[in-house]
């Protein structure tokens, strides 16, 4: 496709000098500020070539469909006019607006502004989630133009309202009835506008329903069984009517793991595709399958604000039931969430085992999300020694997990000691478990052993590495780190 300038739009101007660069991004919306943007691309004027062969002569060429191309704008976190706006698109009915993006420099002065009239959402694209890319997760935001047209900038500078952020590493999957926990990414999900053709005799294509790209997770084959149940059942047996569909919810989080930004509900899926896959870690492969699902609707739905912690709340212990949200993406199903919420007191008379499971709770998740395998190494070692506390230094990613999920205080070096207790030796526990789940796919042999001797073992790693002794849980997690 190629670009010109169309000049039957009179409407259309274009400033000759565009430096210097933007800095920073604005959006307006029928004239109203309606947030911060990351990035912002398109709205030039294009056109399509149409060729005509002659004969014995030169093939002439010309163009027709002239219009603007699509303005794409990124941002953390639509909120304001933009949230309802997006809202709106993903439900069906999303009206079009007039609006401007407005370029600032380093001084958060106008520099220029694009602007368009009669424009409409084509797209909104839910970036890629994966637990090892610490990339700041953005959405993108296609806007369909009737007319655009750009102008001088000038004007007082503009104050840019802090904007929330979560990162694309940042996320938990929830599905009625499939475990979630080894989830380790979800594909970017699009939503795009669809058009019909016009009834005869009238111009133009006419909006349609809106089109909702696959939800595609990979998930280590460890914590696939629930899927491939599914899969077996809906593809193979043929259980595939509305009824033995599923929703699914993308829980998006802030830096803590804690507190939930934002969710997108993904509605009505079903799952039509499996992919078995390995990948070089090192001198290591992972197994790990992709499960394809088909997708109906989705619905965006962003979290409050949180309100400012009491002072009873800042200074009491956490529990396990305030960290549910930071081990959302361990323990999804409704049996676990029923557990943290209503803990039995028979199981836990004195709270030591639910200090306990708490510690091996959010060491596991560390290990899983956060931790360097030095890190790692540090950490397993206790388990071998007689010790009697774990120091962590300045800057320990255990250390500043802890303080910001169950609000254990640093000292005023930045570091953490913790004693030995029920939730420190929870910890090593739980670290142990997740490098028993990595050995495997590091060493399937060791624990193919390991089940071979214990014939009560379940079919999984984890549950497997549970059910073993002591002696051989530590055998395993050290091998697990001699390999890598």
């Amino acid at each position: 496709m190629r670009g010109g300038r169309v000049c039957s739009v009179p409407w259309l101007v274009m400033p000759e000098n565009r430096e210097p660069t933007a800095a920073a991004f604005a959006l307006e919306i029928d004239g109203r500020f309606a947030g911060n943007l990351s990035s912002f691309d398109g709205g030039d004027p294009i056109a399509d070539v149409v060729e005509t062969p002659r004969a014995g002569a030169a093939t002439d060429k010309s163009i027709r469909n002239a219009r603007f191309d699509d303005i794409v704008v990124t941002t953390s976190f639509p909120e304001g006019l933009l949230g309802a706006w997006v809202t709106a698109f993903l439900e069906g009915k999303a009206a079009q607006h007039d609006g401007a993006v407005i370029l600032l420099d380093l001084n958060r002065r106008p520099l220029r502004r694009v602007e368009w009239k009669g424009g409409a959402l084509f797209s909104v694209a839910f970036p890629a989630l994966d637990g090892r890319v610490n990339e700041a997760g953005q959405l993108t935001i296609a806007i369909r133009p009737a007319v655009v047209k750009e102008v001088g900038g000038g004007g007082q500078a503009l104050s840019l309202a802090k904007v929330r952020s979560w990162r694309a590493a940042n996320f938990s999957l929830s599905m009625p009835g499939i475990n979630c926990a080894r989830v380790m990414r979800i594909e970017p999900l699009v939503v795009t506008q669809t058009y019909l053709e016009p009834p005869s005799g009238r111009d133009g294509a006419q909006p349609g329903p809106v089109h909702v790209s696959d939800l595609v997770v990979t998930v280590s084959q460890t914590g696939a069984s629930d899927f491939a149940l599914w899969a077996q059942d809906f593809i193979v047996a043929g259980n595939n009517s509305e009824s033995h569909e599923k929703d699914a919810t993308v829980h998006y989080l802030a830096p803590n793991m804690r507190d939930e930004v934002a969710s997108l509900s993904v509605m009505s899926t079903g799952i039509f595709g499996v992919d078995h896959d390995s990948e070089a870690v090192g001198v290591a492969s992972i197994a790990r399958v992709k499960f394809s699902m088909y997708a109906k609707q989705v619905r965006w739905a962003a979290a409050a604000q949180p309100a400012l912690p009491s002072a009873e709340e800042t200074t009491r212990p956490r529990t396990d039931r305030d960290v549910r949200n930071v081990l959302g993406q361990r323990l999804p199903t409704a049996e676990m969430v029923r557990r943290l919420q209503e803990p039995s007191p028979e199981s836990q008379p004195d709270g030591v085992d639910s200090q306990h499971r708490l510690g091996r709770d959010v060491g596991f998740a560390w290990a899983q999300r956060h931790a360097s395998m030095a890190e790692l190494k540090e950490v397993a070692a206790a388990d071998d020694q007689a010790w009697s506390s774990l120091s962590l230094p300045e800057g320990h990613s255990l250390a500043e997990t802890l303080a910001a999920t169950i609000n254990l205080p640093l000292l005023l070096n930045g570091r953490l000691e913790l004693p030995r207790d029920a939730l420190a030796e929870g910890l090593v526990s739980g670290v142990l478990e997740a490098l028993a789940d990595m050995n495997a796919h590091i060493g399937e042999s060791v624990v193919d052993a390991s089940q071979s001797t214990n014939t009560g073992v379940a079919a999984s790693a984890t549950s497997a590495f549970r059910a073993l002794p002591p002696d051989e849980q530590r055998e395993i997690a050290r091998n697990t780190v001699n390999v890598t």
